[in-house]
């Protein structure tokens, strides 16, 4: 499940995508600008996962299919449909395409970011294509060929084997990346990164997030970025300027990631934005930050310094969302997402349960 400020797409048992919100990539017919509702199936092939982003610079949507290979739709005034060529601005690529410069490598995960992608292949490599003008490919500065005029990529140098990646989606201007290798340790590179001196700022190679005892998984946004340790719940860092890290007038900012009170008992972390929640062991969600989507909250931008219960939903396996909206998977297969300028009822206030074909 993917979800992004403008539109979602889900991946249904037997890998069929289907999408829906304001002209989601992918979407038969959807050439303009259009809102696409109820859901409907899009033309790419049966996947095993599934990305997308709707940022400042492009709105990108990424899958990997049944046999390893990464297919992109949406712009590509970037080259970040990896075909090594460049669009027009605005110009608009419907119908997915294979990210050719990925060409004979196997992938297992990808992640989209503002006008990049990034693809985990099966040997634990990350490779990278599309921007880099702050650092998105982790490949060195002045390293990396125009984007309009490549044919391959180089992996990203790793200490270790990459097990999960993560970019920044949002519309927050951002734009990093990170990997979780399979010694627990965080690796991240591009924009608004924690830096070897202790500050934030730009790294042309992956960089080591200190203050993480061994993560299980990661996630990535508004400038900062949470690492979910078993036994220990997360552990974020980055900017603090939406509460991600706690309050902040107690902190701005932190290179070292820091503990999040109360989410020990924590298996899933997601970022959405201004905003972060976690998946507890009793299957109910955790959630802090600024803008919070939950229907349970009012006010014209409501935050919590501190994680709390959100109410109305449950049994939930899967958790994604963006400014002011979050969409929950739970154990029957059933989607829900809280209403707002992208659901079907078009009206905010409540939880709506999408039609899925």
């Amino acid at each position: 499940m993917a979800v992004n400020a403008e539109s979602a797409c889900f991946l249904q048992e037997g890998g069929e995508v289907i999408c829906w919100g304001a002209r989601p990539p992918g979407v038969p017919g959807v050439e303009e600008p259009e809102y696409v509702c109820p859901p409907k199936k899009t033309l790419f092939p049966a996947a095993t996962f599934v990305a997308s982003s709707y940022a400042m610079h492009s709105h990108n949507a990424c899958v990997v299919d049944q046999e390893g290979v990464v297919w992109c739709a949406g712009d590509n005034q970037w080259g970040q449909l990896g075909t090594g060529q460049c669009g027009e601005w605005g110009e608009w690529q419907n119908e997915p395409v294979k990210v050719m410069v990925l060409s004979g490598i196997r992938s297992r995960e990808v992640a989209v970011g503002d006008g990049f992608a990034c693809a985990l292949a099966e040997t634990g490599k990350v490779y990278c294509w599309g921007r880099n003008d702050s650092g998105q490919l982790g490949s060195g500065e002045g390293a990396v060929p125009d984007p309009c005029k490549v044919s391959s990529v180089e992996p990203v140098p790793l200490e270790g084997k990459g097990l999960m990646l993560a970019t920044s989606p949002a519309m927050d201007g951002v734009d990093s990346a990170c990997a979780l290798t399979e010694d627990g340790l965080v690796w991240c590179w591009g924009s608004q990164v924690p830096l070897e001196d202790g500050s934030l700022g730009l790294a042309w190679k992956p960089l080591a997030v200190g203050g993480i005892p061994g993560a299980l998984a990661i996630a990535v946004g508004n400038g900062a970025g949470c690492g979910l340790v078993p036994d220990a719940g997360c552990f974020c860092w980055g900017g603090n300027y939406h509460g991600l890290l706690g309050p902040p007038d107690s902190m701005l900012e932190s290179a070292a990631a820091v503990p999040i009170y109360g989410t020990q008992e924590t298996v899933g972390v997601s970022i959405g934005g201004p905003w972060a929640g976690a998946i507890r062991e009793n299957a109910r969600v955790l959630s802090w930050g600024s803008f919070l989507p939950w229907p349970e909250l009012s006010g014209v931008a409501p935050t919590a310094w501190l994680p709390f219960e959100v109410q109305g939903v449950e049994d939930v396996v899967a958790l994604s969302g963006s400014e002011l909206v979050a969409c929950v998977l739970d154990s029957a297969g059933k989607v829900r997402c809280t209403a707002s300028s992208f659901s079907c009822s078009r009206v905010s206030g409540g939880w709506e349960e999408v039609e899925l074909e």
